[in-house]
């Protein structure tokens, strides 16, 4: 679908770049950057006309070439970091549920974003990552490489790589009849939600008719917004608006509203940022200065004590919920993508007919993207809907327990487990790890056999410490934990470390890792390592020219390539570790208390 030549390369032909600066998008931005050219069309001294019609053009001949100047930064920023995709009719641009580093520019043609609940999945189904089978793993198991970091080998695993799925729809008229949907056209932006957020894609989006787009991988969005304040507001005001929407949609509180309902929400709603998008700077000078749990400074969302008079839904990060306790805070629960707050209050408030105060405070655990909802909204058009069933469940849950006491000073009862780990993973921020590495200390005998198996998998080549934070008998090791809000991918300049598109796991491309160690130090939680390559004769490889070691940077990859999955936790012969999501408060806590 997508030819060799449009993919993203420094040595784009100046050709290409002049097609990429005719799209009207750059229009902000070429007066400041290219003197004498007052908007894209001047670039090809012909006036501005239907972009359909533009594009149309055979831009290799028929047009005076300008000269561009050398060294521009938006000429720099084009070529590294878009390109220009055709998409046939019924062409799957975006998955709902996948990850993406991409936003796209329409230039023409028209695409359809599915609304939730969007399409069923047997109509997007794409082929999984490719599984080595019995024989292989075996065969590895004696073929291993005689030092460690060796490179040259073999090729990455394909799962590595920067892949081009496409899916399609054979039948997306009928598709569109029977999902609801909303159209973009040219000039429109999308997918910037994704790329920004680091977050997985909320709809499927469909070419409608044939299509040709300019993608923006995140680096040259975040670039972009740098250089232009124009455009960094356009692109910040559509990535508000259009998380606000996508959210109300992906809530079940609002499944039962219609569309005009949902829109009429939207326009009471507010969207804020809390804290900072790059917060893990913070964090480490926090680490390093050994100030983390006694210095916190997240940012208030809401104050304990307050009126309960709106619900505020987490779009984006986490944010924790706590109460005072002595002279600090304890922490009761934390939140994350998709979690409501206050919403157990408004319905008591609401059945009660009372005037209950918020009995906690809220506040932004590194940064948090927050949809702020007055309660009277909710009260108006989605309590009266909610079955009884529904109601019951929030208001039995623990945290209305300690609202419906209404005592200033209620006595708190001891601490116990539970809520001591919660202290523990929010002040440390391992609230974002997908899979992170519990280490059962009181049951691990330090017989290393997880460490065995993570080099056996990876070519001799471990990719994990059996060391971290502790909490009690349990130790947080440094693996990679695969995180939602992964900050390792904010530098990379050759979009090395990136996302598995389907699954989500954080891997790196062994081939387009330049050594430059920008994710190692983007890393809060040290869990990336730079390594000296080394040839087949075991030989520390150097940089032809410097005569510099080539250094590349390693980290777990969940094994992804393994047919039984992560090696650690299947080796371990006396089960004291795990692969956990630290958001799913059950399985964690279950497990730490087997």
């Amino acid at each position: 679908m997508i030819a060799k030549e449009n993919c993203w390369d420094p040595q784009m032909s100046t050709e290409l770049v002049e097609h990429i600066l005719l799209f009207k998008l750059f229009d902000s931005m070429i007066k400041d950057e290219l003197p004498g050219y007052s908007s894209s069309a001047d670039i090809f001294r012909i006036n501005a006309g239907d972009m359909e019609s533009l594009m149309a053009l055979d831009l290799s001949s028929g047009l005076e070439q300008p000269s561009l100047p050398e060294n521009n930064r938006l000429i720099d920023i084009i070529c590294k970091h878009t390109r220009i995709v055709k998409y046939k009719k019924g062409d799957v641009i975006i998955k709902q549920g996948d990850y993406g580093n991409s936003a796209f520019f329409i230039a023409s043609g028209k695409v359809a974003v599915i609304l939730p609940p969007g399409l069923p999945e047997y109509q997007l189904e794409q082929p999984s990552d490719q599984k080595i089978g019995l024989l292989e793993t075996v065969k590895k198991m004696w073929q291993q490489p005689c030092y460690p970091e060796q490179r040259g080998l073999q090729k990455s695993n394909s799962a590595y790589s920067a892949r081009e799925r496409q899916l399609h729809l054979d039948n997306v008229n009928d598709a569109l009849k029977k999902y609801e949907h909303a159209e973009l056209h040219s000039g429109e932006m999308f997918g910037e939600v994704g790329a920004l957020g680091r977050t997985a894609r909320t709809s499927t989006i469909v070419a409608e008719i044939y299509c040709e787009l300019l993608e923006i991988r995140w680096q040259g969005l975040r670039d972009l917004r740098l250089l232009n304040s124009d455009f960094r507001k356009a692109i910040d005001d559509l990535y508000q608006k259009n998380s606000l929407l996508v959210h109300l949609y992906s809530l079940p509180l609002f499944s039962s509203l219609s569309n005009s309902e949902i829109l009429l929400i939207a326009e009471h709603a507010s969207f804020r940022t809390y804290g900072s998008f790059e917060w893990q700077a913070d964090y480490k000078n926090k680490l390093e200065s050994n100030s983390l749990t006694s210095q916190k400074s997240e940012t208030l969302i809401v104050a304990e004590g307050g009126c309960a008079d709106s619900i505020y839904l987490v779009s984006s990060g986490f944010a924790r919920v706590s109460y005072k306790y002595n002279n600090g805070h304890q922490v009761l629960e934390y939140l994350g993508k998709g979690d409501i707050y206050g919403l157990e209050t408004i319905i008591y408030n609401w059945k009660n007919n009372s005037r209950l105060h918020v009995k906690t405070s809220l506040y932004a655990l590194g940064y948090a993207d927050i949809i702020q909802i007055p309660g009277s909204i909710i009260e108006r058009m989605v309590l009266p809907a909610m079955n009884g069933n529904e109601m019951d469940s929030y208001l039995s849950s623990e945290l209305l327990q300690l609202f419906a006491k209404q005592k200033e000073n209620s006595p708190v009862e001891e601490l116990n487990t539970n809520e001591a780990v919660l202290d523990f993973m929010s002040d440390y921020h391992f609230i974002n790890g997908s899979s992170t590495m519990l280490i059962d200390t009181d049951r691990c005998t330090r017989c290393d056999e997880c460490v065995t198996a993570c080099a056996v998998g990876h070519n001799n080549n471990p990719r994990f410490n059996r060391h971290g934070y502790r909490y009690d008998h349990f130790m947080v090791a440094n693996a990679c934990m695969h995180c939602k809000d992964p900050v390792c991918m904010i530098g990379c300049p050759t979009s090395a470390i990136q996302r598995n598109p389907s699954e989500g796991q954080i891997i790196i491309n062994d081939e387009l890792c330049i050594g430059c160690s920008t994710c190692a130090n983007s890393c809060p939680y040290e869990n990336i390592s730079m390594v000296e390559a080394r040839d087949s004769n075991g030989l520390v490889m150097r940089d032809e020219e410097t005569q510099k070691p080539i250094l590349k940077a390693t980290k777990c990859n969940l094994c992804i390539d393994q047919p039984g999955g992560p090696a650690c936790e299947r080796a371990c012969p006396h089960d004291a570790l795990e692969r956990i999501d630290i958001q799913d408060l059950p399985v964690m806590i279950g497990w730490m208390n087997r």
